[in-house]
């Protein structure tokens, strides 16, 4: 086991690497802040930035294990931040939590799941994201294969991916704008606007859903798909036809667009 422990009485420096070999998990959390974390071709993690004062931080890896934490200090007058960068290997898997700590995530082909209160994440390039947040927003870039992801104030956004992809907010917008075939394709959200570019993999599946905002819509003109719309009190354009039901091409497929006081578009590209 190789551990580094540092309590700071003061605003205090850290520069820390740890050796990091194969494809490591790695768990980062503070209580406030922004921490970074980018991937690299080498087997370290370094960890470099300020650590606020009064508080406790610690690297270690422990059976394969990084932990980098920071903890708050009860007795301190005001909330303890840190600004970090982390280095990792690419193949990393990470583990992220926090407060109010924001995350900002590029060049990692593995696995990343983040839970923060009130930070803002941002994640570019993962095989898959699981990402949740109370109060801010998330935005995913790259081809990942499986996507979760919700917050209940913020905004909610991902551009690049395929397979599975799961997005919810309650007084935020959703936009998606995949690049590769989805097969299983979830958008909800309560009081927002959903925008959603993309196709479908053959038999997948799009459901669309808000109470009190609008569906914009873009399909390929090959879209294979039995298709439901309907909205309460608005209006539906739709350039597939504006029946509640509809079955474009063999009809293999599914999506379901549902509005209550929103319009329906939908582009036929």
């Amino acid at each position: 086991m190789w551990w580094i422990v540092a309590a700071a009485s003061a605003a205090t420096s850290v520069d820390r690497s740890l050796d990091a070999p194969g494809e490591p998990t790695v768990s980062v959390s503070a209580p406030c802040g922004a921490i970074r974390i980018s991937g690299s071709d080498r087997a370290t993690v370094r960890v470099s930035g300020t650590v606020g004062d009064g508080q406790a931080f610690e690297a270690k890896i422990v059976d394969g294990r990084v932990t980098v934490h920071a903890a708050e200090d009860p007795a301190a007058r005001a909330k303890e931040c840190v600004d970090l960068t982390l280095e990792v290997p690419a193949g990393a898997s990470l583990v992220l939590e926090g407060v109010s700590t924001s995350f900002t995530v590029e060049g990692i082909r593995a696995d990343v799941d983040v839970e923060t209160v009130s930070g803002e994440v941002t994640i570019a390039g993962a095989r898959t994201v699981e990402a949740e947040t109370m109060s801010s927003a998330i935005h995913v870039t790259g081809a990942a294969q499986r996507l979760e992801l919700e917050s209940v104030s913020g905004n909610v956004s991902a551009e690049g991916a395929g397979g599975t992809v799961h997005m919810t907010s309650v007084s935020g917008s959703i936009e998606l704008l995949g690049s590769s075939p989805l097969t299983d394709t979830e958008l909800t959200t309560v009081s927002g606007t959903i925008t959603f570019r993309g196709a479908l993999a053959p038999a997948g599946r799009l459901e669309a859903s808000t109470h009190s905002g609008s569906l914009r819509m873009s399909l390929p003109a090959d879209t294979d798909a039995r298709l439901s719309q309907n909205t309460f009190s608005g209006q539906i354009h739709n350039a597939f036809g504006t029946d509640g039901e509809l079955v474009l091409g063999a009809g293999k497929g599914r999506i379901e667009l549902s509005t209550f006081s929103g319009d329906v578009d939908v582009e036929r590209r």
